[in-house]
C-alpha cells in the first residue's frame, strides 16, 4: 500500500473541522481535517503496484503521477476529496508493508499474546 497526503489551503474551504473526516471511497480510503488557520491536512491509503522513489517531494513527475492516480481513484467519490487533491502540490508518499506472519508464537517458556505478537500497521496503530 501507499500512504499519501499533504497540507494545503483549499479555495473556499477555510472553516475549521470539528473532527477528522474519514471516508472509504469506492477504491481508496481518504481522511482530512481543516485547522483553525484554514489549512487542510489530508491522507490517503491505496494499493500501489510499486514503491515510489524517495524522496517524492523532490520529484515533480512522481508528484504528478500520484496526484493523477488519486484523482482517478476518487473520481466517483464525494467532490470535496477531488477538490482537496487538486489544490495539493507538495505531496508526501511512503509505502506501508505487511509484516510476515509468525510461524509460531512461542519458544521454550515464552509465549507472545495480543499486540506483542504482531506489528501494528503505522497508519492504524
Amino acid at each position: 500500500m501507499l500512504s499519501t497526503g499533504a497540507v494545503v489551503k483549499v479555495p473556499n474551504r477555510a472553516t475549521p473541522s470539528e473532527a477528522i473526516e474519514m471516508m472509504f471511497g469506492k477504491q481508496a480510503f481518504f481522511g482530512f481535517s481543516t485547522t483553525n488557520t484554514g489549512e487542510t491536512w489530508w491522507f490517503n491509503n491505496y494499493d500501489a503496484e510499486q514503491e515510489p522513489h524517495r524522496p517524492v517531494s523532490d520529484d515533480e513527475s512522481q508528484q504528478l503521477k500520484i496526484k493523477k492516480d488519486l484523482l482517478e481513484l476518487h473520481a466517483q467519490d464525494h467532490r470535496k476529496i477531488s477538490e482537496i487533491i487538486t489544490a495539493s502540490n507538495d505531496l508526501f508518499a511512503y509505502p506501508i508493508f505487511d509484516m510476515p506472519v509468525l510461524e509460531k508464537w512461542y519458544a521454550g517458556r515464552v509465549c507472545l499474546i495480543g499486540d506483542a505478537a504482531h506489528a501494528i500497521s503505522p497508519h492504524t496503530g
